[in-house]
Formats: C-alpha cells, sequence, structure tokens
C-alpha cells in the first residue's frame, strides 16, 4: 500500500516512489450504522448511574437536566434537548425522540473543535497581545477558552483560582477576584468508580474549568447545588443546577433500536448540507459497492486510457492516468509485468503521447508550480477546455484542492463534489474535501467525509487516511478526560 500526497503528483510525472503505510482504521461503527447496530455493539444491560438536576440558564425556562453516566457512554437530556455521548463506538450521537430519528457523528468531531479551538485562540490571544491591545477579550482569555472548551492548553501557565469554604460547606471558586463557581455538596456520596464518570460528564454538561472540575469531584459528593459563569460569545450568563434526584441503575443502551438515521441534518436555507444531501445516493451505493457496478479496476483504467490514446483523445488519457493513480495508488502506474492486453502507458509515454495537445502542457505546469504558485495553478486548471472530455475527475480534485489553499477557498466545494460524482470510490477525494471542511471548522462534516472514505471499498489502497488515524489517536492519548 503507498500512501498519495499532493505534492508527489509533481514527482509521479517523472518516477514514482512509493512510501509504505498502514491500512486505514475503518471505525467499527460509522455514520452509517443502524440504530439496532449501535446498540448491538454495547452489553444489553449494564451499571449506570441516573441524576437529575433542575437547571435555570439566565433568562431561559427552568428545565429538567437528567444524565445518565457508564463506562461505555453518557446520555445528557437537557429538556428537548438529547445526546448520547458514545465511549465505544467513538460517536457522538443526537437523537430527537419526537420524530425518532439520530444522528451519528464522530466523537473525535467534537473533540477537534475543541482543541483547534483552543489552539486558534491561543495564537489569536498572542497576537492581540503583541499588538498592545491591552483589553483583551475574555474569549482569548486562557482561563476562559479552558473553561469554555472543557481542556487544559499545556502551552499556558495555569490559572490562579482562588478557592473559599464556608462553615455550612459551600466552596466558592473565584478568578480574578470574581466567583466563577459556586458549589454545596449533597449527602450522595461518589464512588471512585462514579467519580471518573462524573468528571468525564461535567466536562460535557457544564461551562466549567478543568481544575475546578477536578476539585468538585475530589469532594467524593455529587454537588446539591451547582452555580457556574457560563460564557457566551462575549457575554456571561449564570446557569445553576440543584439536584433532585440520584440512583445507580441497570440500563440498555439509550437509543432505541427503531430509531432512524439522519446523515446529515438539513437546516433551513443551509446550500452546504443540501449539496451533500444531493450526492449522498450515489455515495451510499459506492459504500455498499454497488454504484456502476462497483470500483474500477486497474484493468478497466487501462483499458479506457487505451482507447483515449487510439481515439486521439491522449488528454483524457492523461486524466484517466491520474485518477487510476489517485485511486490504486502508484503500483497501478508502473507498467513492468503487466500483461500485454489492455496495453498499459506509464505516466512517462502517456504524457509524451499527449504533448501536442496545449491543455497537457497547462494541466503538467499546474501540477508543477503549485507548491510555489497556487495562483497560476488555479488560472491554468480554470483555463482548460473541456470540450470532448468524459471524466474531468483528476482535474476537479486538482483544482478544489488548489482552491482549498487559496483565498478563493469557498470555490473549492463544488469540485469536490464534481469529483465525487464523477468517481465516488476514490478514498482521497473524501479525504481531501473532509480537509476543507477542518480548515472550515466544520468539523461534523470534515469527519463525515473521513469516516465515509474510509468505509470505501479498497479504502486503504493508498494509505490516504494515515494521517486522520494519527490525529485520531492525539486527540484520545491528549485529552482522556474526555474519553
Amino acid at each position: 500500500m503507498r500512501t498519495i500526497r499532493r505534492g508527489a503528483i509533481a514527482a509521479a510525472l517523472l518516477i514514482c516512489m512509493p512510501t509504505i503505510a498502514t491500512a486505514a482504521t475503518v471505525p467499527a461503527a460509522g455514520p452509517l450504522a443502524t440504530a439496532a447496530q449501535i446498540r448491538a455493539a454495547h452489553p444489553s444491560t449494564q451499571a449506570a448511574t441516573k441524576i437529575v438536576f433542575e437547571k435555570r440558564d439566565g433568562e431561559k425556562a427552568v428545565s429538567l437536566l437528567t444524565v445518565i453516566m457508564a463506562d461505555d457512554f453518557l446520555d445528557i437530556a437537557d429538556g428537548e434537548n438529547e445526546q448520547i455521548f458514545d465511549f465505544k463506538l467513538k460517536r457522538g450521537i443526537t437523537v430527537n425522540r419526537t420524530t425518532r430519528r439520530f444522528s451519528n457523528p464522530s466523537l473525535y468531531a467534537t473533540i477537534g473543535f475543541r482543541a483547534f479551538e483552543l489552539n486558534n485562540r491561543r495564537m489569536l490571544g498572542g497576537a492581540l497581545a503583541a499588538a498592545k491591545v491591552t483589553a483583551l477579550p475574555d474569549t482569548f482569555k486562557p482561563f476562559w477558552a479552558e473553561t469554555e472548551l472543557a481542556l487544559v492548553d499545556q502551552s499556558s501557565s495555569p490559572p490562579t483560582i482562588e478557592r473559599q469554604a464556608a462553615a455550612d460547606g459551600t466552596v466558592s471558586f473565584r478568578f480574578e477576584g470574581s466567583e466563577v463557581v459556586r458549589l454545596k455538596p449533597s449527602g450522595e456520596a461518589l464512588t471512585v468508580a462514579t467519580r471518573k464518570l462524573f468528571s468525564r460528564a461535567l466536562r460535557y454538561l457544564a461551562t466549567i474549568h478543568p481544575a475546578i472540575i477536578d476539585q468538585i469531584v475530589e469532594t467524593g459528593r455529587l454537588p446539591a447545588t451547582l452555580v457556574y459563569t457560563q460564557p457566551v460569545g462575549g457575554a456571561k450568563t449564570t446557569v445553576t443546577l440543584t439536584l433532585r434526584s440520584a440512583e445507580a441503575t441497570t440500563t440498555p443502551f439509550p437509543l432505541p433500536g427503531d430509531f432512524s438515521d439522519e446523515l446529515i441534518q438539513a437546516a433551513s436555507g443551509n446550500s452546504t448540507a443540501a449539496a451533500l444531501n444531493a450526492v449522498l445516493p450515489i455515495v451510499l451505493q459506492a459504500e455498499a459497492g454497488r454504484y456502476a457496478n462497483g470500483p474500477r479496476a486497474i484493468t478497466d483504467y487501462r483499458k479506457g486510457i487505451a482507447d483515449a490514446v487510439t481515439s486521439g483523445a491522449a488528454f483524457q488519457g492523461l486524466l484517466l492516468e491520474f485518477e487510476l493513480l489517485l485511486q490504486h495508488g502508484t503500483a497501478s502506474i508502473e507498467c513492468a509485468g503487466s500483461p500485454p492486453a489492455p496495453r498499459c502507458y506509464s505516466l512517462k509515454e502517456i504524457v509524451g503521447i499527449a504533448a501536442g495537445d496545449p491543455r497537457t502542457r497547462a494541466f503538467l505546469e499546474a501540477v508543477q508550480i503549485e507548491a510555489k504558485d497556487n495562483g497560476r495553478a488555479i488560472e491554468l486548471r480554470r483555463g482548460i477546455d473541456r470540450k470532448g472530455l468524459n471524466d474531468t475527475a483528476a482535474l476537479d480534485i486538482m483544482l478544489a484542492n488548489a482552491l482549498t489553499n487559496s483565498p478563493k477557498r469557498g470555490e473549492a466545494f463544488q469540485f469536490f463534489l464534481s469529483a465525487i460524482r464523477a468517481n465516488p470510490y476514490v478514498a482521497g477525494f473524501y479525504k481531501d474535501m473532509g480537509d476543507y471542511f477542518r480548515f472550515e471548522y466544520r468539523m461534523d462534516l470534515a469527519w463525515l467525509c473521513y469516516d465515509l472514505g474510509r468505509s470505501l471499498p479498497e479504502a486503504d489502497a493508498t494509505g490516504n487516511f494515515q494521517q486522520i488515524d494519527q490525529l485520531e489517536r492525539e486527540l484520545e492519548s491528549r485529552n482522556p478526560s474526555l474519553f
């Protein structure tokens, strides 16, 4: 197996240099899993702790906050809103019990957003400080960023948090002279096991600094009342949780097995979700290996290339050669030992045959200069005449990636979709579109693309998802309190 990177495509014009890669890690139950499949991955029942709080959040109506904590899941229902964090399958499941539907995004998308946003705020805060901005907004101050995201920035000094205890057991936590959390412990004891579960739960259900969460859990008691300051944009509100009940219980996984999945939730006016939903039927057929009679084999590509050459459409043959490379890896365009039919054209050979077509010169120049002059590479690719071409997947994905790294990033999305429509079996197309969404801070859509790509037949042919597999391992190892 070999890894295909953007920079390697230019090198492939002269020589193909394989890089050893590990197989992509296909999630045990990804976004296409049914409710029944998700339930089947968990014990039929398991020990859990059910906690009910009354919640007062600023001017909002009072609601009941129900929390069910188990070893491999956390279920949080806040009024009509319910989310199940599945720590076994690494999913963040949103449940609508009224419509009996659910969505099943990756838990890594949730943690990834927090981690990337914390890093982003640190950099922006540093830039503002370097510019001598004296009144730094709270959102860029380490304490408040760490509070909102429930992560600790290891590169920042720990905040100075003052703790004051009253005679009645109430504990006040103060930062920069102001109370940010007030806790009154209840008589409900936390066992050693439930302390860990409650620590994890607080990081999802409340906006409290991780250092304060640790001290809350160290009391060994559930809070009778927990009052905390919640940052919302540039403002702050006060949230009060009052304990109503707590009980040990035995429960099945909380997602009903007959609920229907909703892969992409299309909010009104959301053109991105609508466009993704439009291409989804093709993608789902490809996931099952049923689109166009299955993935295009190497021999099919070679026949298409040979037909293009013999019919005088050598530039189309060149585009197919690149698409073959992107789908099947560098070994697929190496002709040594190939059977006599269909004829195997090496990349160097097909470049020579197509050299008389001005589109070939523009295409190759764009590949060669992209790293140094991305704007010119985009201009060259846009200028390629598509008349007579019946497969432009390689051209579309190259243009999409170039646009992603340009000030015109928003124009890239349509070309990712065009590439996938042309060939939904190329795992790298999903990886690249996932990276596009990650740059846009749409982590939910980024990981949807990554998961769909890793679920394709022959997804590991090019090792495209090594980087994402490693990123997920790092998110988990660096943030164990969220897993």
